[in-house]
């Protein structure tokens, strides 16, 4: 049996919680560290070069600094305001040099703008490693069938989460026994979606909804993920 660290009991509080267990430790991770990065870290010599480098951050995390973040204008202002001016600098040498991308080499623009070749977004790279934190936790306990029983209770592992566990799992009596659980989340979704929609029909609009009135949501969460977790 695996050793159980903090990872192990937040993915066990996570089973009870709405969406993929992954998806939300990592979005609340991501969150804190958004946080801390603006009202604590925006003038940061190391990170301000990375995200300058970077060319910003990614569109998804970008808008989080917009709609997710309180009181996060001013930190935002500085941020974007440095790499902005690395941005027009870039423009500017580009004109300069006549390496100002046209035509069918339009596409270069990317690279130009977007720095060095594979400076990524620093909060995609904060994301990949708790990612990979978690999701290790979660296959090297998938053999344990309490563990998986409380994972059947559970909203279920995003389709990209859940090919990730896959992977790290070796053994196929393991992986099987993850994918038989995994169907048992599905299965009840699809009822419910089954349900969702024939509520929905004219002949039983008096029948009140139930859980299954957000159903349609959930679904897109269990295939696709969480926007910018994913």
């Amino acid at each position: 049996m695996a050793e159980r660290h903090t990872a192990y009991h937040q993915l066990v509080e996570a089973f009870a919680k709405p969406g993929c267990p992954v998806c939300r430790i990592v979005e609340e991770a991501l969150l804190r560290y958004l946080d801390m990065l603006i009202h604590e870290n925006v003038n940061d010599i190391p990170f301000r070069d990375e995200l300058r480098q970077a060319g910003g951050f990614c569109c998804d995390h970008a808008w989080w600094l917009v709609y997710r973040v309180r009181g996060g204008a001013l930190g935002t202002a500085i941020m974007y305001r440095d790499v902005l001016h690395s941005l027009d600098q870039r423009l500017a040498s580009a004109v300069s040099s006549g390496n100002l991308p046209a035509g069918k080499r339009r596409r270069t623009l990317t690279t130009l703008l977007g720095g060095r070749a594979g400076q990524s977004c620093p909060m995609c790279l904060v994301r990949e490693r708790e990612v990979a934190a978690y999701l290790g936790t979660f296959a090297d306990h998938c053999s344990e069938w309490r563990f998986l029983e409380g994972y059947e209770t559970s909203a279920g592992l995003c389709f990209g989460h859940l090919e990730v566990a896959l992977a790290e799992r070796r053994d196929p009596e393991t992986a099987r026994a993850l994918v038989t659980s995994h169907r048992k989340i599905v299965a009840r979704m699809l009822h419910e979606l089954d349900e969702f929609q024939r509520k929905t029909d004219y002949r039983f609009h008096d029948e009140a909804m139930g859980a299954e009135s957000d159903s349609w949501q959930r679904a897109v969460e269990l295939v696709n993920g969480r926007p910018g977790v994913r």
